[in-house]
């Protein structure tokens, strides 16, 4: 509800998948799955956290099914770090409310699952691939955590500025990238 009164407020600013709050929204969700047949839905708690209960599903119907969960459309083509899924830890300050004034720090936390993605129905299940939260992986044997401050580009969590150094490699624009961020902040 936040997410759709911020784009509200700001149209074409914010890039969100398609999201449904359940039961309230699950009409929408079911003409949106016929409309898109063959896509993926990520099914979280409403009061999650952790990483814990959610599910990557193209069963619409079991998830529609759901209450008092979110469900996105799934990403299909993420951007991948060394073949894995990641998710950025962005902070942010706000000082001040009306006028708004935020401050972004300019370094962060990236989370790196630490299984290679695949998106074969098959592999849904295999949330090592695709839930990044650290916390939901403590005891799988692909979960490395670097203990080198200065090898910050290694295992399970990055910073912020290995991310976008590798993104420079990669074809990206990294300053365009952190404006992104800044925007959507």
């Amino acid at each position: 509800r936040m997410l759709r009164r911020g784009m509200a407020a700001e149209p074409g600013v914010a890039r969100v998948p398609e999201t449904f709050n359940l039961p309230a929204e699950r009409a929408d969700l079911l003409r949106h799955a016929a409309a898109h047949p063959g896509a993926l839905y990520i099914v979280k708690p409403a009061k999650g956290s952790g990483g814990q209960g959610i599910s990557v599903t193209d069963d619409v119907g079991a998830a529609a099914a759901r209450t008092d969960v979110v469900v996105q459309r799934y990403i299909d083509r993420p951007y991948l770090i060394d073949g894995r899924k990641g998710h950025l830890r962005i902070y942010a300050l706000v000082t001040e409310a009306r006028p708004l004034r935020a401050y972004i720090y300019g370094e962060g936390i990236v989370r790196i699952a630490p299984e290679p993605y695949d998106s074969r129905p098959e592999r849904l299940a295999d949330l090592s691939m695709h839930v990044t939260n650290t916390a939901l992986h403590l005891d799988h044997p692909g979960l490395v955590i670097s203990q080198d401050d200065s090898r910050e580009d290694e295992g399970a969590i990055w910073s912020l500025s290995a991310l976008l150094r590798r993104m420079r490699s990669d074809g990206f624009d990294p300053d365009a990238v952190f404006g992104e961020i800044r925007t959507l902040v």
